[in-house]
């Protein structure tokens, strides 16, 4: 996209969602259509408005400035272009910096080059600004309630919940998978143990936020870990998180080209990890991935002792060794 064509989408935007030719000449004509739904739109402003300019965010407090500014900052890959683009009222703005040549530079920043000059062009437009008219709220919006940490339909063990609008053909379905409620024991935090007797008030539902490993890199934030059993209870822990029950562990398996279904080695594993995914290992390689419960059959192309691991979603793993020969 040319600068001119992104601005101009954001004249969308600004024009809640009527989409235009952008005109150079006074013999052009405006020939608008309908390319957004006026609630996304809405959804979308609202999003746009949050931050103040990010080189001077109390600016506001000391001088005369435009009340709501709906902007956003890009880099470019390798950062060879730095954008911004905002509105004001009847007012929109597109800013580009770099080099002509285009060489790219590690000052090449949206926020830090673009964004002033934007803020400063709308800045001294908003004398002449004509407040444009806010509508009521966009009949195809409704009001959801979420979970208040991810955004999903909240599950009866979702901590805290917020309402948010919502598009109606977009209202969210899926119940909130990240948030698990275990009894535990209320002054050890144990999982309660089944071997045991508690009083009244010595136990209690709490929730723990199970974030996928790979999210919870990303968000740099730990995921908390399913409460264990007791140490009085390690050995129902061990065998109910994860358990391996094809192949045996220590087992020979002979496999033989002469008889149909003996050269493949079945593997199955169950877990009660709230993930239900079972991801295999053989000597160190990833085989591929199972629910709790599913048979996967192996084919090994090498004999001798060889080593499985089965890992959940929760990071339990279980190891076994066989030996595998050939007749």
């Amino acid at each position: 996209l040319r600068l001119l064509e992104l601005t101009n989408l954001y004249v969308t935007l600004a024009r809640l969602g009527m989409h235009g030719n952008f005109i150079t000449t006074k013999q052009q004509q405006l020939e608008e259509f309908r390319l957004l739904a006026p609630g996304a739109v809405s959804l979308t402003k609202n999003a746009l408005s949050i931050r103040n300019r990010p080189d001077a965010p109390s600016l506001r407090d000391f001088m005369k400035y435009p009340d709501t500014v709906y902007w956003k900052t890009g880099t470019s890959f390798g950062r060879k272009d730095a954008w911004s683009i905002g509105w004001i009222d009847n007012y929109t703005v597109g800013v580009w910096t770099g080099n002509f040549d285009g060489t790219p530079s590690i000052n090449i920043v949206g926020a830090h080059l673009s964004a002033p000059i934007m803020f400063d062009l709308l800045q001294a437009l908003s004398h002449n600004s004509k407040k444009s008219f806010s509508p009521a709220q966009p009949p195809d919006l409704v009001k959801v309630k979420v979970c208040q940490y991810s955004g999903y339909r909240p599950s009866p063990n979702c901590p805290a919940t917020k309402t948010i609008y919502a598009l109606k053909s977009a209202i969210p379905t899926k119940e909130c998978p990240y948030h698990k409620k275990y009894l535990v024991e209320k002054n050890t935090g144990y999982l309660a143990c089944p071997q045991k007797h508690y009083n009244t008030g010595e136990l209690e539902d709490r929730a723990f936020l199970m974030l996928p490993s790979v999210l919870s890199h990303i968000m740099h934030r730990p995921a908390d870990k399913i409460p264990l059993l007791g140490p009085d209870c390690q050995d129902i822990n061990a065998d109910n998180t994860l358990k391996i029950l094809f192949p045996n562990d220590g087992t020979t398996y002979v496999l033989s080209k002469n008889i149909r279904s003996t050269n493949k080695i079945p593997l199955q594993a169950f877990s009660l990890s709230p993930g239900n995914h079972i991801d295999w290992f053989v000597n160190g390689r990833h085989l591929g991935q199972t629910t709790s419960g599913q048979a996967f059959f192996f084919a090994p192309s090498t004999t001798g002792k060889t080593d499985f691991v089965a890992v959940d979603t929760e990071g339990n793993s279980r190891r076994v060794s066989i030996t595998i020969t050939t007749e």
